[in-house]
């Protein structure tokens, strides 16, 4: 599985990381497929490490922690509700 660090910096997850249905199956709904199944230590973590990225990818200069937190967390929450 790919790191935070990679999917963001690729901006995309690998193939065997996207949710596929099958045909004639209804498709799960977001909440059921995404953060839901992440322990919230665990989401807590990838947003922490994702907004670390953030701020390492402006050489740490300048920016607001709480932007970089906020953004991170939405990139997360958009990465795990897409699946």
């Amino acid at each position: 599985m790919e790191t935070v660090k990679n999917i963001f910096s690729t901006g995309a997850a690998s193939a065997t990381e996207r949710k596929t249905t099958t045909p004639g199956t209804r498709p799960r709904s977001s909440r059921q497929a995404g953060m839901s199944s992440v322990a919230p230590e665990e989401r807590q973590r990838m947003i922490a490490e994702a907004a670390y990225f953030i701020a390492e990818r402006r050489g740490f200069w300048g920016g607001d922690p709480n932007a970089d937190w906020l953004e991170a967390e939405s990139q997360i929450d958009r990465l795990y509700n897409s699946r």
